[in-house]
């Protein structure tokens, strides 16, 4: 496959150039995340509860696991996030100075 016609390269460099449009696109991703880690775990919870027939509680140790579990994920990302651009902001003005 011809690496210029790789639909998620063309897609990364979309987002570079996007900016904000970008960052929100990220924010969407992270609240789904968080949504579907909650709801996933609930799920499993209300499952494990219907087989053993203790209605609610592995339900909310489920939804409380998963909440726990996505807030962590989030924040990992922010983290990998800040850090990111932190290097290309350290990048840009290198370049800036070897420039001038």
């Amino acid at each position: 496959m011809d690496p210029s016609r790789n639909p998620w390269r063309n897609f990364r460099d979309w987002t570079r150039r996007r900016g904000a449009e970008s960052r929100s696109v990220s924010l969407a991703h992270l609240g789904m995340t968080y949504a579907a880690a909650v709801a996933l775990y609930g799920l499993g919870g209300y499952w494990l509860d219907m087989k053993l027939g203790s209605l609610p509680a592995f339900t909310l140790v489920g939804v409380a696991l998963g909440a726990v579990g996505g807030f962590i994920w989030i924040y990992r990302e922010v983290l990998r996030a800040e850090e990111r651009e932190r290097r290309e902001k350290e990048r840009r003005e290198a370049e800036e100075k070897d420039s001038s």
